[in-house]
């Protein structure tokens, strides 16, 4: 009993270390503290009843009266906060301050009900006696939220009304009060329980929606750079474009890509990489405001998303700003970065939706990376014009007979020494019905972007197989990989199966990649050109110079043979470096075991200045400008009789 009575008087205080605990007691009271306060009026109302006639008026009809006022008062007040959030410093206070009005209110109907208690009979006793205990056994229930006020009310109640009611020395008053502590303390340990059980329940649901809000954060936050991410970014346009309603201007779209980062990331590893990226999103991140939103998209790509700006050349030199931001130079402790940002920006027109928005800004990304790389560029009506036009071949680039709409030109490789073909490179060709001959740089781009570029390679890799069955056993066949045929496992697979299914032998086929394609995935790729190596292929390595990292793939990858960029050959037979680094090259290829191949050669000056540097093989319009396959054929043919 006195570990009891030690454990009553520690919850008789207010315990405010748990803020969310404490808020959560004030918005269950809010509830439950009215109907507490009804109860005691009702009933005052009934032991008051008892005792009319009995005892002086100012018993049986002021005192209530003021008890029922009061109460009244005190229930319509909580009913007035009950839907209004409260702060934990106003739900303290107001917790205390019920604690507070409830003892007043318990010694005040404990002090009238005794001093009626002379004036009546047995029944009057017994009727006291019930709504004594009623009242204390209501307020256990529906303050069981606030255990220390719970508990105060009932110490204040049945203790000195059960020793009042012993000490009236009736049996049946003994066994009463004797009743009433016993069930009290009951009901009083079950309400302790019940309120730690309450304060766990709290703790849990609080946990659960803090845990939620940290899932929500992180749905929608990039976890490397702490960005938005690519969703949060989309639901920004959304929301902005249903601001607008329709109304054209206001908001603008931007995608930025980083140049030079994946070189990076290859040649110094992924963790050099993420810090590249996580202070490029730092830089970024100063424009941000509330008007201009910064998301990280993907790998290299961000989003930039602008409103409340009418003025097109505001938010033009804020885009500026930011390529030149990200043009200077990257400290990453051991290593200095140097990379630039392209841009591409597309504004509201009124009737755009989401991701035609998007789509509009990649574009433009496209053109600034093509044509003005480490610029902002702005999608214009021209820009429109040709993507609504790539859209439409796209469409009938998926509704075309590949097999009979896809076909081949051929453009020899010639040995430097007998000026005969000694390999064709396979171009691919594109004639539509309704849009005439498609470029293939048209073409292979929109296919790149889909699955039907293995479906186009295995068209037109079954092409090439089969002409150069035609051709004398020492002439090759030079096939273009795209990024999507060996960063595929099947569609590597299916090329495998193709080459053995041709007939052709695997030394006479050559297949060109090119360092746009590597980047991608290298390691991927890596896989891809050993699997093909095995099956007997030559590998090259197209378009050498013109990256960031071909030396490193050269290290890397199992290559065969380097083809050096036409780049180097347009001033090779003119005073300056082109020459030097073409020597350079073909040195390097030769002390790496290499074969190597010159594109580009258009004149009889640059093909005796390239020979002079030691090139064993050419490629170019001064040997011939690619042709169908019966010249190729045909070709072929004299060269074995010459030979």
């Amino acid at each position: 009993m006195l570990n009891f009575l030690r454990f009553s008087r520690k919850n008789l205080v207010l315990d405010v270390s748990d803020r969310d605990v404490v808020v959560a007691q004030h918005a269950a009271l809010s509830r439950q503290i009215p109907i507490l306060y009804l109860i005691l009026a009702i009933n005052t109302v009934g032991v008051a009843g008892g005792f009319v006639g009995k005892a002086p008026q100012a018993m049986t009809i002021g005192v209530p009266a003021l008890i029922v006022i009061a109460c009244l008062m005190r229930a319509a007040h909580w009913m007035n906060v009950q839907s209004v959030e409260t702060p934990f410093d106003e739900a303290v206070l107001r917790l205390r301050r019920t604690q507070t009005m409830a003892a007043v209110f318990a010694i005040a109907f404990v002090i009238w009900v005794t001093a009626l208690y002379p004036y009546g009979d047995a029944l009057s006793h017994s009727l006291i006696a019930f709504f004594v205990g009623f009242t204390a056994f209501a307020s256990l229930f529906l303050m069981v939220n606030l255990p220390s006020g719970a508990l105060t009310v009932t110490a204040l109640i049945i203790p000195p009304f059960s020793i009042f009611l012993m000490s009236q020395g009736e049996p049946s008053f003994v066994a009463m009060g004797i009743d009433l502590m016993l069930s009290t303390a009951a009901f009083m340990i079950a309400q302790m329980r019940y309120s730690a059980d309450f304060a766990a329940l709290v703790r849990a649901r609080i946990d659960t929606q803090k845990l939620d809000a940290e899932n929500k954060r992180l749905a929608n936050l990039d976890s490397l750079t702490n960005l938005p991410n690519r969703r949060q970014f989309f639901a920004r346009i959304d929301a902005a474009i249903a601001r607008r309603a329709g109304k054209p201007g206001g908001l603008y779209v931007g995608v930025v890509d980083l140049d030079g980062f994946k070189p990076i990331n290859d040649i110094y590893g992924h963790a050099l990489g993420d810090r590249l990226l996580t202070e490029a999103a730092r830089r970024l991140e100063v424009y941000g405001s509330p008007n201009v939103f910064i998301a990280r998209l993907g790998g290299d790509e961000f989003g930039v998303v602008v409103e409340e700006q009418t003025s097109e050349r505001a938010v033009m030199g804020l885009c500026a700003d930011i390529c030149l931001a990200l043009r200077e130079p990257f400290d990453l402790h051991d290593v200095n970065a140097k990379i630039s940002g392209s841009l591409g920006l597309a504004v509201f027109r009124g009737d755009d939706h989401t991701l035609a928005l998007y789509e509009q800004a990649d574009y433009a990304l496209h053109d600034a990376k093509q044509n003005h790389r480490g610029e902002a560029v702005l999608f214009t009506a021209e820009q429109q014009s040709s993507m609504r036009r790539l859209s439409y071949l796209e469409q009938a680039l998926r509704a075309a007979d590949l097999d009979s709409a896809l076909y081949l030109k051929f453009q020899p490789i010639v040995s430097t020494q007998t000026g005969a073909p000694v390999a064709f490179e396979t171009l691919a060709r594109w004639r539509d019905p309704q849009h005439g001959e498609v470029s293939p740089d048209v073409f292979i781009r929109i296919a790149e972007k889909t699955e039907l570029m293995n479906d186009i390679t295995e068209v037109l890799l079954r092409k090439a197989l089969e002409a150069a069955k035609d051709w004398p056993d020492f002439v090759s066949v030079s096939f273009n990989l795209s990024v999507r045929d060996i960063t595929s496992p099947q569609a590597t697979l299916r090329i495998i199966q193709i080459v053995r299914d041709s007939g052709i032998a695997a030394h006479r086929v050559e297949f060109e990649v090119t360092e746009t394609a590597l980047i991608s995935d290298v390691e991927q790729a890596r896989e891809s050109l050993i699997a093909l190596k095995a099956l007997g292929v030559k590998i090259s390595l197209d378009d050498f110079g013109t990256g960031y990292s071909s030396l490193n793939y050269m290290l890397q990858l199992p290559f065969d043979k380097i083809k050096i960029d036409r780049a180097f050959v347009r001033d090779v037979a003119e005073p300056g470096m082109a020459a030097d680094i073409v020597r350079s090259v073909i040195d390097l290829c030769r002390n790496l075991k290499l074969d190597s191949v010159v594109e580009g050669v258009e004149t009889e000056d640059q093909k005796r200045v390239l020979h002079s540097l030691g090139c064993t093989a050419m490629q170019g319009y001064f040997f011939a400008k690619p042709m169908p396959e019966h010249e190729a054929k045909e070709l072929a043919g004299q060269a074995a009789k010459a030979a």
